[in-house]
């Protein structure tokens, strides 16, 4: 297969289509693994906050406490030094590329330097938690397990919400409960359940991590044309079967940790598992940064604010209902979103794209899976943006022109969709970019066009 002109690309995109396959669809989760150009991310992976929890997992004394934070200050300074010549590698590596001109290999080169970094990354870090085992008694060596099983699940969750992870993949449901306002009672009710979600989710986040490094593997093996693109398909398909499995877990857990709470405190559980599952659905509203509005610099008289409160009770009612609706259509078609993102971006890697097999639902623009007109999440988000106008009316006809004058109606932008979304392009738009694009791939991207 020829990838010249696909390589080409890499000097003005700084990526490939692989490449951003895999950081629309599967860039995964680990701290590590997620990061800069290739994957790298030079940061520590443990912090000071890190070593205080394992003292405290294990119960350390003063005097095991000061040398274990000893040697975790050599620790941080042999990670810096390895991370700066790391860098400096890499810096070196494509200042080459750029004098040269040679930016074939840029990719790979990327790819494959964040791979050896993660590796040698890993081997600082064991070989801190190493010396650490040394000054444990047999009694805390009996913990370290369980605060390696706590570890682990930190450390790939911190990635937080990566692109392309599924609603729920990448919340710790540990730390979710740690922010909910429990009493102390309540917090050891929840103890038993944590712990088995902690042991459940360790070699379902480990399967994960493992799909994502067996990816990116394959992805640097395609760079220097030692595989073909299609074999990337299968290596997809685990990385998402690996993310449903956390995902369902978390799903599972977040409905019994809630029924082992009061109902108002279990829907407060999953009420903010809804909240960081589905972000984009479930962000403020002008309505809802309204009310605050409202109430924090006009001055209400009891009836108003007795109206205002029926009104946001009736405005949380409708637009909790129409959320869950978002919630679940997303994600019920999630993958298969995932899945027409990665065929089409690997379909224009093979040239397919030039041959007009790139387009899909949504017409011209539907590359990177457009919706269809009749979407339903297209009508749902519809009837949203009417509710939140809607209730803003409602509150501005309580307000005197005093009142109205301290807090003024917000105006939405006439540009965006929504309340949040893109800026609204038509179809003969489309086309003209996406010509734009054909032509410029069918020229390896090496004229100087002014980013146009």
């Amino acid at each position: 297969m020829n990838l010249s002109s696909w390589y080409r690309s890499v000097a003005r995109w700084s990526c490939t289509v692989v490449i951003g396959a895999l950081a629309v669809v599967g860039a995964s989760t680990a701290p590590a693994q997620m990061g800069g150009f290739g994957g790298a991310n030079f940061r520590s992976p443990l912090s000071s906050g890190e070593v205080d929890r394992m003292i405290e997992t294990l119960g350390l004394d003063e005097s095991q406490a000061s040398l274990v934070k000893s040697l975790y200050e050599g620790f941080s300074e042999s990670y810096e030094a390895a991370s700066e010549e790391a860098r400096g590698r890499m810096r070196e590596s494509f200042r080459q590329m750029r004098e040269s001109g040679e930016w074939q290999g840029a990719a790979s080169v990327g790819l494959n330097a964040g791979r050896e970094w993660q590796k040698q990354s890993t081997g600082l870090v064991q070989s801190f938690f190493a010396d650490v085992q040394t000054v444990l008694t047999k009694e805390q060596q009996e913990q370290w397990d369980r605060y390696q099983r706590e570890w682990r699940r930190r450390s790939s969750f911190r990635g937080g919400n990566q692109p392309g992870a599924l609603a729920g993949e990448n919340i710790d449901l540990v730390e979710l409960v740690e922010e909910v306002d429990l009493t102390d009672e309540e917090y050891d009710a929840l103890d038993p359940v944590l712990e088995a979600y902690s042991i459940e989710i360790d070699p379902a986040l480990a399967a994960r991590d493992r799909a994502f490094d067996d990816m990116t593997s394959l992805t640097s093996a395609v760079l220097e044309g030692k595989s073909p693109v299609e074999d990337l398909e299968s290596k997809f398909k685990t990385l998402q079967r690996s993310r449903v499995l956390v995902r369902d877990v978390n799903d599972r857990y977040a409905q019994h940790l809630a029924a082992h709470l009061s109902p108002e405190k279990g829907e407060a559980i999953q009420r903010e598992y809804r909240r960081r599952s589905f972000r984009g659905i479930y962000s403020p509203t002008l309505a809802d940064r309204y009310f605050e509005t409202v109430r924090e610099q006009a001055t209400l008289t009891e009836p108003q604010i007795n109206a205002l409160q029926m009104v946001e009770r009736d405005f949380l009612t409708q637009s909790d209902a129409i959320n869950r609706q978002l919630a679940d259509l997303q994600k019920k078609r999630e993958i298969d979103d995932q899945q027409r993102i990665f065929d089409r971006m690997t379909m224009m890697a093979r040239g397919g794209f030039e041959r007009g097999q790139g387009r899909g639902p949504g017409g011209p623009g539907g590359f990177f899976g457009a919706e269809a007109q009749d979407d339903p999440r297209r009508t749902l988000m519809q009837q949203k943006n009417d509710l939140v106008e809607n209730t803003l009316n409602s509150v501005v006809a309580l307000l005197t022109p005093e009142q109205l004058a301290a807090a003024p109606k917000p105006e939405r932008r006439q540009a965006r969709g929504g309340d949040r979304g893109g800026r609204e392009v038509t179809d003969e738009q489309r086309r003209e970019m996406e010509q734009r694009f054909r032509e410029r791939r069918e020229r390896g991207f090496d004229r100087d066009d002014g980013g146009n």
